[in-house]
């Protein structure tokens, strides 16, 4: 997914923020979102909210799809 993800932070970087965690060694990070499979992606809202989840591998415009969507709300 790394490639996906460098592929779309170069599209939207300028309007979303990408952050990534590795969840078996930076648990205490991504165990607020209770994250049991990866790659489980978190889209969080302007207030920090989830508001969408995906999980497992997205090709780039199933993952771009999701942010264009969210982006018109």
């Amino acid at each position: 997914m790394e490639p996906v993800m460098a592929q779309l932070e170069d599209e939207y970087g300028d309007r979303v923020d990408f952050i990534s965690y590795n969840a078996a060694s930076e648990r205490e990070k991504v165990s607020p979102y209770r994250i049991s499979v990866t790659p489980t992606f978190v889209f969080l809202d302007a207030e920090g909210r989830e508001a969408d989840r995906l999980t497992g591998y997205q090709p780039a415009e199933a993952m771009r799809s999701r942010i264009e969507s969210l982006l018109r709300e």
